[in-house]
């Protein structure tokens, strides 16, 4: 294992641990092999890094990955590892949207807190970020839990932090009803708007629970537009719109109406094999490999979420091609724009990344050649495109006139 340490290195194991490796004496391998199996996990991209520390190791624990026909060649690897790195060491402090990481901190900072006031604070920013981070069970009972605990020590909150804390309850409600029933009952009507048919709710508790909470919030600030239509969509998810919404809070139907005609487009994608979960990014149709027929890529803007690819069968389906491709461990992307940036008639993919994170966005952006076989290779480093910036768009262009983009 110590013999490989150049290799580790293009891994972008830590330094420190690689030196360890190469001095430890022989009892202490099984220290390494542990560090190695976390270092494994914590990747997110077993399928491409462990592919080459299990080559290069002989490691049975990060075995290899199974590519089937998607090779990947030294600039994908490279990137794959990169990437795998910053989204493992990202900082919570620094990217306010890795709020699941966050959620921990705030829960550490309520079981340390000194006093009732700093307690019931952090249970509250625990509560937001476990709502930001879609754990909405989690967060109603933090919620609800939060409530109580000022009510027992006669905690005083401001009108505004009161509001605040309702549409967050009511919020939360909302999207546990959301996941119940769009999930568990997913169909060519669910979360199209106006809700109808068979996008309305089977299980009802999570908007009756929304609308308790809301009409709650209205009734200390009935100017909140913002929940006034979070009402009317909690009682459209019951079938309850228009008639059971109180009058005064009632958003008019016309308001939904087309002015112009508008025919409604179920959704297909579940039928399609399109219907995969994600945070939103950027979506390609393209046809990548020559057959006539436009195939899909997306990108997730999550810096964990990869990038996957749909080659389309040409009977109304779409079979997911990402590891054959040779785009897993390609991370993130909430922009992705595709060229002929080499003028070998096959389409290319430059992805975007790091926009709207701040500091935390320093990511690098990816240049995928097609190769003409189904599979893309990352030549960002080759092409002299590597940098670390927040992106989020961009736009080919020949701008010297000499026919290159």
């Amino acid at each position: 294992m110590a013999t490989h340490g150049s290799t580790l290195e293009r891994l972008m194991i830590p330094p420190s641990v690689v030196r360890a490796s190469r001095t430890a004496p022989r009892g202490s391998l099984r220290t390494t092999r542990s560090w190695l199996r976390v270092f494994c996990s914590n990747l997110l991209v077993a399928c491409v890094a462990t592919h080459v520390l299990a080559e290069a190791t002989g490691d049975p624990v990060c075995g290899p990955a199974k590519l089937g026909n998607g090779h990947q060649g030294p600039g994908t690897l490279k990137m794959s590892a990169r990437l795998a790195q910053l989204a493992r060491t990202s900082d919570p402090g620094l990217n306010v949207f890795l709020n699941g990481q966050r959620s921990k901190l705030w829960k550490i900072s309520m079981e340390r807190a000194t006093n009732e006031t700093a307690r019931a604070t952090s249970q509250l920013q625990y509560a937001s970020e476990l709502l930001r981070a879609g754990f909405n069970e989690q967060a109603v009972a933090e919620f609800e839990s939060a409530s109580r605990y000022m009510r027992t020590n006669n905690l005083k909150v401001s009108p505004q932090t009161a509001i605040q804390m309702g549409t967050h309850l009511g919020m939360a409600y909302m999207r546990m009803a959301e996941q119940r029933n769009c999930l568990s009952n997913h169909n060519a009507d669910s979360c199209l708007f106006p809700i109808t048919g068979g996008g309305v709710h089977q299980w009802r508790d999570g908007s009756e629970n929304a609308i308790r909470v809301f009409s709650g919030v209205l009734a200390q600030k009935p100017d909140d537009l913002g929940v006034r239509w979070l009402l009317n969509i909690a009682y459209m998810t019951l079938g309850e719109y228009p008639d059971k919404v109180p009058a005064k809070w009632l958003v008019p139907t016309n308001v939904f109406q087309s002015e112009y005609n508008l025919p409604r487009f179920p959704d297909g994608a579940a039928a399609a094999g399109l219907d995969v979960e994600g945070l939103a990014g950027g979506c390609i149709a393209e046809d990548f490999d020559g057959d006539g027929l436009l195939d899909v890529m997306i990108s997730s803007w999550s810096i964990a979420g990869q990038l996957r690819f749909f080659h389309n069968n040409g009977d109304g389906t779409f079979a997911e091609r990402t590891q054959e491709a040779g785009l897993t461990g390609l991370l993130g992307g909430l922009h992705i724009v595709q060229t002929d940036y080499n003028n070998d008639g096959l389409m290319d993919v430059l992805v975007l990344r790091g926009a709207w994170m701040g500091r935390a966005g320093r990511l690098p952006n990816s240049l995928l050649k097609n190769n003409g076989d189904g599979t893309f290779e990352d030549v960002t480093d080759a092409a002299g495109l590597l940098s670390f910036h927040p992106t989020q768009s961009a736009a080919w262009f020949d701008f010297d006139g000499d026919g290159w983009l």
